[in-house]
């Protein structure tokens, strides 16, 4: 036959033709040749392969190839061959270009809870002109490596690594408030949640409640999977914002006054209350006296002054105390004669 014909190849005589060549053991080879017109016949070329983002049970692996005649594309996992059975994996196949040969071949992946682990999955396009591959490899993030801080009465700033040598879509911040609290009066809120990108490795939480104990956590996810570190953290203690609930009289003599007052409202305090000051003077008068008085944070506290001044009438006011020794508001002045 020659070998340059210049009519057109009919359609008749494109295909595969096999070269078979006799061999001096008696064996005989087989060569398969692919025919097709001028400019017509490429190899299988892989031009992109990815790994989408994440479904809610499922990710997506891509593999776009161009070839002519058309390519045969097989899956493997691990060098192994892919079983498509249309549960656990399913294959789709969308023209691109179908005058370039160019497809999508897109293979799902949904038992993710049985895909956890590091994997190497290998697109194989091939024709009889030859076969190309490539690589995807997928692996769920090793945990992040976080830490938490409480940077201030109502702010956290958290920290954590980018996972080595590992794709990470994004990271997801999850923080609510503890069910232990340095205080007893908890107040249990929503849990909050805030996506960062993935180039991102430092976040700060702000409009937290004063001297409170939250539970953390920071996801790092990608196509595959995810994993999660935890912290709990309280934020920064402060001085207590509103005065004794109440203060009042015990017992008088002419030389001493016995005083009691209730708590700050648990909500108020802010920190630990250790202790109460006691404020006091003539009425009319600018000479005060201040000492520090013993009580519990949970009830409050007595006192009694004494070396006082006879038929005297007394101007007195409490504040709380915490454990840094930061002062909360006065009580409004309470008269006793």
């Amino acid at each position: 036959n020659k070998a340059d014909r210049e009519t057109p190849l009919p359609a008749s005589e494109q295909g595969v033709y096999t070269c078979r060549i006799p061999l001096e053991s008696g064996e005989q080879r087989d060569i398969n040749i692919g025919v097709y017109p001028s400019g017509f016949n490429t190899g299988p070329s892989i031009t992109d392969c990815l790994v989408l983002s994440p479904g809610s049970s499922s990710s997506t692996l891509t593999c776009t190839s161009t070839g002519s005649p058309a390519t045969i594309v097989t899956w493997m996992k691990d060098g192994n061959p892919l079983t498509i059975d249309g549960t656990s994996y399913k294959l789709a196949q969308t023209v691109i270009n179908r005058a370039e040969s160019t497809y999508k071949n897109v293979l799902t992946i949904n038992d993710l809870l049985n895909n956890t682990l590091r994997h190497t999955y290998t697109c194989r396009v091939a024709n009889v002109l030859g076969v190309d591959s490539q690589d995807l490899v997928t692996t769920v993030p090793p945990v992040p490596k976080c830490s938490a801080e409480g940077t201030s009465a109502t702010s956290i700033k958290l920290s954590w690594n980018q996972p080595p040598e590992c794709r990470v879509d994004f990271f997801r911040l999850a923080w609510t408030t503890a069910t232990t609290q340095p205080l007893p009066c908890p107040k249990f809120g929503e849990k909050r949640v805030a996506d960062v990108g993935s180039d991102v490795t430092e976040h700060i939480l702000t409009e937290l409640e004063i001297f409170y104990t939250y539970s953390i956590t920071i996801t790092a996810w990608n196509a595959i999977g995810n994993s999660t570190c935890s912290q709990d953290v309280t934020t920064l203690p402060a001085p207590p914002s509103s005065a004794p609930e109440w203060i009042n009289s015990g017992e008088i003599t002419s030389s001493s006054i016995t005083v009691q007052w209730g708590a700050v409202p648990c909500m108020n305090q802010n920190s630990y209350i250790v202790g109460y000051k006691i404020r006091y003077g003539p009425v009319g008068s600018s000479q005060t006296t201040t000492i520090t008085a013993t009580g519990s944070a949970s009830t409050g506290g007595m006192y009694t002054l004494i070396g006082l001044i006879p038929f005297t009438n007394y101007s007195i006011e409490i504040t709380a105390v915490n454990s840094n020794g930061d002062e909360g508001p006065y009580t409004l002045p309470y008269f006793a004669e």
